[in-house]
């Protein structure tokens, strides 16, 4: 098969990941809505009540103290990760009433209403708002993170960017190389034809 016939049954077969390739790192480039698709939310803290003192124990490795709209959370680690404990008992808080969760995320997502609506599902840590944004809570170290149909959308089209499109990871490491192996094939073809014109 010559260059010429080679190159143009190669670059037909390469036309779609080319154009996703072009579409997408346009959008890459001018990252369109990136802010809010990306906004790092945060619980929102405040001044912790005077003369408070927390009993450390052997065994703790870091200790973090918190003021929210649920009052003050005590943050531990130790060997075992993060978790909460209660301030007067010591006792571990593993968990959050649904109720006292929602108190949290519609505090900290006040800011921006247009974008975080109000909590309406609940589904183990994770939290549908209004305007479909999912937060996350990780209560233990009193961490969101939230994810809309913007950044859903941005992932994917980083998916088709890099060739990662049948969901199934051990097939794209395939399909990426090959694409790759392609694509570079396609420009030889071309140097090639371009050298035997001259």
């Amino acid at each position: 098969m010559g260059f010429r016939r080679w190159h143009k049954i190669t670059g037909l077969f390469m036309l779609l990941p080319l154009l996703g390739w072009c579409a997408t790192g346009l959008v890459f480039l001018t990252k369109p809505g990136y802010e809010a698709a990306y906004e790092q939310l945060a619980v929102k803290t405040y001044a912790l009540p005077p003369g408070l003192s927390v009993r450390t124990e052997p065994g703790w490795l870091d200790v973090r103290l918190m003021q929210t709209v649920l009052g003050t959370h005590l943050l531990v680690k130790d060997s075992n990760g993060w978790h909460q404990r209660d301030i007067a008992t010591g006792e571990v808080r593993d968990h959050v009433s649904d109720s006292d969760a929602e108190k949290l995320l519609s505090d900290a997502t006040a800011h921006n209403p247009q974008r975080y609506g109000g909590v309406v599902k609940v589904s183990d840590d994770i939290y549908r708002t209004s305007t479909g944004v999912d937060i996350t809570l990780n209560w233990s170290q009193l961490l969101l993170r939230q994810q809309g149909r913007d950044s859903r959308l941005i992932n994917k089209l980083y998916e088709i960017h890099y060739l990662r499109w049948t969901g199934n990871s051990a097939i794209d490491r395939i399909v990426g190389p090959i694409g790759l192996a392609l694509l570079f094939l396609l420009a030889l073809a071309g140097a090639v034809m371009s050298v035997r014109r001259r």
